[in-house]
């Protein structure tokens, strides 16, 4: 079975409006980019986003542990990193599972 993975890169950040050169550090997402992230995850159709980070930093997007959608994960992660947020509401009723990364 084939997969198909889609590398993209995230909205803009606070560097990319002082033009600091990226890709060696984290600079959070603006606004702009939070919006041009989720928007370009619905014009791929995706119903829901996983995420492995800091939840204070995540939860700010409605980013939520796995663990609440019945999700967990295989490896030695603690739960509340590994999370998810719908972007359809109830995307994610009637699945549950395994995440490995």
């Amino acid at each position: 079975m084939a997969n198909t993975f889609y590398i993209v890169r995230h909205g803009q950040t606070n560097w990319n409006i002082l033009g600091k050169t990226q890709g060696h550090g984290n600079s959070d997402l603006t606004q702009k980019g939070e919006e041009q992230a989720f928007e370009l995850a619905k014009e791929m159709n995706y119903t829901s986003v996983v995420v492995l980070g800091d939840p204070d930093y995540y939860g700010r997007f409605g980013f939520k542990p796995s663990v609440n959608f019945g999700i967990t994960c295989t490896n030695e992660i603690p739960s509340e990193y590994v999370q998810i947020v719908e972007l359809q509401e109830g995307a994610l009723d009637s699945v549950n599972g395994t995440i490995s990364f």
